[in-house]
C-alpha cells in the first residue's frame, strides 16, 4: 500500500496521488511497478574511476547492484558507504546540481584546469547531464576520466606557417 498525497487548491482536493515508497515522490499514474519515474526498479550500474593524467595513475572499478534506478549520484553514494577504497566529494551549485571535485582523493582543479569527465562506457560519449540529473540505465557502465580542458601545446606541426 502506498502513501498518499492530496493536492489541495483553495480548499477543494484537486488529485490525490499515491507517494514512491522509496523517495516519496508522487508516482506517475502511467508508469508500471508504482515507479515515481525518479526511483524505479532495482538496478545495477559500474562504474570506472581512472585517473591518466597525473603520477600518481590509478583505474579502479565498483559495481553497486539493488539500488532503485534514480539519479547517478545515489549509486556513488552507495559506493562510498559499501567500500572504502571509493570515495568522492561534490560541491552544490544551485540550479545547477552537484559538481564532482573529487574522487579518491584526486581534485579537480580551475587553475590547473582538470575535471571528471563522465563518459558513457558504451558509446564513448560525455554524458549530457551531471550526476544530479543523470539516471542510468540498467547494466550500464560509466567512466570517470580524470581530464584536462587546457589546450595542448603546441607542436612543430600545427605552428608552422602555410
Amino acid at each position: 500500500m502506498h502513501r498518499l498525497f492530496q493536492v489541495w487548491w483553495l480548499g477543494v482536493v484537486l488529485a490525490v496521488l499515491p507517494l514512491c515508497d522509496t523517495c516519496w515522490r508522487p508516482i506517475q499514474v502511467a508508469m508500471t511497478k508504482g515507479s515515481c519515474g525518479v526511483c524505479g526498479d532495482n538496478i545495477q550500474v559500474s562504474f570506472t574511476v581512472r585517473n591518466k593524467l597525473q603520477v600518481p595513475y590509478f583505474e579502479s572499478r565498483h559495481t553497486v547492484s539493488d539500488l532503485p534506478q534514480r539519479e547517478l549520484i545515489h549509486f556513488l553514494e552507495r559506493a562510498a558507504e559499501s567500500n572504502s577504497q571509493f570515495s568522492f566529494t561534490v560541491d552544490y551549485h544551485q540550479g545547477m546540481g552537484y559538481f564532482i571535485t573529487r574522487m579518491n582523493g584526486l581534485a579537480a582543479s580551475a587553475p590547473k584546469k582538470t575535471f571528471w569527465k563522465m563518459i558513457s562506457s558504451s558509446s564513448g560519449e560525455m554524458l549530457p547531464l551531471g550526476v544530479s540529473q543523470y539516471i542510468p540505465k540498467n547494466k550500464e557502465s560509466i567512466t570517470f576520466d580524470f581530464t584536462s580542458w587546457a589546450a595542448p601545446a603546441p607542436t612543430l606541426a600545427n605552428t608552422s606557417a602555410h
